[in-house]
């Protein structure tokens, strides 16, 4: 089974335009069959954000959310294995 960081980047789970860490352990149920904890996914993009791999930043608040903000995590050229 490829480790987590090989499908959020190579496997297209993080698309270039980004995506929110509940997005991507959606994508993963989905698209491979493997549970992840929103925890674990989060864990892993801010490992690859240090390494300058993913960058992020802060949306807007949401009353589905509960008025907090999510974070929008997006590959950098660093991080695009598919230019």
């Amino acid at each position: 089974m490829p480790h987590l960081i090989e499908l959020i980047i190579n496997k297209g789970s993080l698309q270039p335009t980004g995506a929110y860490g509940v997005t991507i352990a959606d994508e993963l149920q989905q698209r491979f069959q493997r549970t992840t904890s929103v925890t674990g996914v989060h864990v892993v993009l801010y490992r690859l954000e240090e390494k300058g791999l993913v960058s992020s930043a802060l949306g807007g608040a949401t009353l589905t959310q509960g008025g907090r903000r999510q974070r929008l995590f997006t590959l950098t050229a660093a991080g695009n294995v598919n230019p």
